[in-house]
């Protein structure tokens, strides 16, 4: 089904304050990048720049490739915070390997990865 970016918002703002009204707080904990499916891209320029930029194995880079082709995503990396590296140090790791991705002209988004907290 096609879903217009509008419906998604109101979506996922409605969830946001459905969590805030149940006293349920997320605290972002890392991001993600994730590649979306495009008809754009061959599956071999895929796999080169994931296997490039990303620095994905061949079957991490086909893992994430057939994620995108069945399901319309897939995780390229998980950044996660830890002692050496606080949650904004980890999104900027995120950002720097989303933004170099998108540079390669493939659709890809950073996500923050939330724990939910009562």
């Amino acid at each position: 089904y096609a879903v217009s970016a509008d419906t998604i918002k109101r979506f996922i703002d409605g969830l946001q304050r459905k969590g805030t009204e149940d006293g349920v707080t997320a605290t972002a904990v890392g991001y993600r990048v994730v590649l979306f499916n495009d008809r754009m891209n061959t599956r071999k320029q895929v796999d080169y720049v994931l296997r490039d930029i990303a620095t994905l194995d061949a079957g991490e880079a086909k893992t994430v490739m057939m994620s995108a082709h069945r399901t319309g995503r897939g995780v390229v990396k998980n950044f996660y915070a830890d002692l050496k590296d606080s949650v904004l140090d980890t999104k900027g790791r995120a950002e720097a390997l989303c933004t170099a991705l998108q540079g390669a002209d493939v659709l890809a988004e950073v996500e923050e990865i939330s724990e939910e907290t009562s």
